[in-house]
């Protein structure tokens, strides 16, 4: 390949992800509101951070924006 070139693998999804088990020890992917987003946005109320200030920050993770939201 020439310099300044560059080609992405075929299997680069694979890859990431492989890449994300083995640092994150998988992903959990949990539904906080069945309402669509449009809706989410204009809602009066408690938000998903305002309750983990009101329960301590316990539904936190060590990774990512959890670790930093806490």
């Amino acid at each position: 390949m020439a310099e300044g070139l560059w080609k992405v693998p075929d299997d680069l999804p694979e890859q990431g992800r492989r890449y994300d088990a083995q640092r994150l020890g998988g992903v959990t992917v949990e539904l906080k509101s069945h309402l669509p987003i449009e809706r989410q946005a204009r809602v009066i109320g408690a938000t998903w951070l305002d309750q983990q200030l009101i329960d301590g920050g316990s539904g936190l993770g060590d990774l990512g924006f959890s670790s930093e939201a806490k």
